[in-house]
């Protein structure tokens, strides 16, 4: 490949850095087509983001928080790896995949400052203690700064944080200039090749059509199998922070026991939005991404080959035994971090979150009766000693994990 603003992103002498700044460039043109259609379809709805702008072409186009973008990008990879695997491209896309709180992500392994450990707390969010980075922290590490390389994207917010915003600034005579400037040359030295130009094309375009509740499910989820073990990495991390808070409930000190009841339901929640709330946004994305590349016999099968239907995910049995307990894992956790707050463990809860405390504590007592446990109001757990409160939560927790199916898969499956 001839020395030009691709190379000058990442230099590598096996040309795995000329790959990772293809997929970038690929994933640019990605989010810059989904942001242009988005703009439209809000347009086409009446809405608007502040003071109305009388030249459309003007408004900022939207941009996609970290989660989103992630999904973007894993679904881009999962898909042209499958066409990779199927003999219609001629490369893999440059990242590997590792699960995170949110799902399976896009990630590369790097070597950290040391500065980066600095400050760093117990924050969820932050990835920094990993030595891999994902997609939003890839694309700022490696933003270009030399030659005729080109801006990307514009990040809103630190990279590692789930709240990071990603806005497109990929401009199409850009890309134009990559894919069709050098038309003398042969196939093996382009950008992409003629084939490939197309294909990306098609995908571009069937990506754009989708909301950003489709992008993040059909990024999320591929099989059950997948589904499965995203499932029991949220519930390791939940079991950490229970274990936690079980000895906060002894007597024991610990300065990150906010950080962990509210993990405790941001986990459970999680479980729950994988084993049900997915299914609908899913559905629909695999819908409306075959509708736009049916006349693409490649990208079909390779599409269905990477991506399983709605019903073999949901309708199995072990997604389908996580998801019947799943409403009671979040009523839990939520009844484990008001206790904290009523035993003054932590300082304060919102008034949304006492609110939904005492919505939900009806429908726990009533499945705990079933159990045969007593479960203590919240006025009555602080006439409770320690040890009592800690085997009530206990007993609690272990019928919950007896609904559970067995986990199959305690491999270091990904980042903690």
């Amino acid at each position: 490949m001839p020395d030009s603003d691709l190379t000058h992103l990442t230099k590598d002498a096996d040309r795995f850095g000329v790959n990772v700044a293809r997929t970038i460039r690929v994933v640019a043109k990605l989010l810059l087509d989904w942001s242009v259609a988005e703009r439209a379809r809000k347009d086409r709805s009446g809405t608007t983001d502040g003071d109305e702008i009388e030249d459309k072409s003007a408004k900022p186009l939207p941009f996609l928080r970290a989660i989103y973008f992630d999904k973007l990008t894993m679904f881009y990879c999962r898909l042209w790896n499958r066409l990779h695997d199927d003999g219609q491209v001629r490369y893999r896309a440059a990242f590997s995949q590792r699960r995170g709180f949110h799902g399976p992500g896009q990630a590369l392994k790097i070597d950290r400052p040391a500065d980066e450990e600095i400050g760093m707390g117990r924050n969820p969010d932050d990835h920094r203690r990993s030595e891999w980075a994902f997609t939003t922290e890839v694309v700022e590490k490696l933003k270009p700064g030399i030659g005729n390389a080109r801006i990307l994207f514009r990040l809103d917010g630190d990279p590692w944080n789930s709240e990071c915003k990603v806005h497109p600034q990929l401009e199409e005579n850009v890309w134009d200039s990559w894919c069709f400037a050098n038309e003398a040359e042969k196939d093996e030295a382009l950008f992409l090749d003629r084939k490939e130009l197309t294909l990306t094309s098609v995908i571009s375009y069937a990506v754009a059509s989708l909301s950003k509740e489709e992008l993040r499910a059909i990024g999320t989820h591929c099989s059950a199998a997948e589904t499965c073990k995203d499932i029991e990495f949220n519930l390791g991390v939940w079991q950490r922070e229970f274990d936690s808070i079980l000895k906060v409930m002894k007597g024991k000190s610990d300065p990150g026991i906010a950080a962990s009841g509210l993990r405790l339901v941001t986990t459970s929640r999680e479980v729950h939005r994988k084993s049900i709330d997915n299914r609908n946004a899913y559905e629909s994305a695999f819908k409306k991404f075959l509708g736009h590349v049916n006349t693409q016999s490649a990208i079909v099968d390779s599409f269905r080959a990477a991506q399983n239907e709605a019903s073999r995910i949901w309708q199995d049995e072990r997604i389908k035994k996580y998801a019947n307990i799943s409403p009671t894992l979040i009523a839990f956790s939520v009844y484990c971090r008001r206790l904290l707050f009523t035993l003054g463990k932590i300082k304060r809860l919102t008034p949304r979150e006492i609110k939904e405390s005492d919505e939900l504590l009806m429908s726990l007592k009533i499945w705990s009766q079933k159990k045969g446990i007593i479960l203590s109001d919240y006025t009555v757990v602080k006439s409770k000693t320690d040890s009592e409160v800690a085997l009530m939560l206990q007993t609690i927790k272990k019928e919950i994990m007896m609904e559970m199916p067995e986990n199959e898969d305690l491999r270091d499956i990904g980042i903690f």
